[in-house]
């Protein structure tokens, strides 16, 4: 599992947790970046997730780069 962030077309911010496939099992709307990164740190606890993943676009299929969110804290 892994989790991905990305910012929405109308505003916010998105947070999912993925499953292997890429199938999202929890999905998080959220205002800014840094609740953003709360979310995956409180997901990453709860679903044992070592993976996390912050896009600056909001396409699934977007090329652009990702930055890893720090998530052991």
């Amino acid at each position: 599992m892994k989790i991905l962030a990305h910012p929405l077309s109308v505003g916010g911010y998105i947070t999912y947790l993925l499953d292997d496939t890429g199938r999202p099992l929890v999905a998080e709307m959220k205002d800014t970046q840094q609740e953003i990164v709360d979310a995956s740190v409180a997901l990453a606890k709860k679903y044992n997730v070592n993976r996390a993943q912050y896009v600056e676009d909001y396409s699934a299929t977007s090329r652009k780069s990702k930055w890893k969110i720090k998530i052991n804290t």
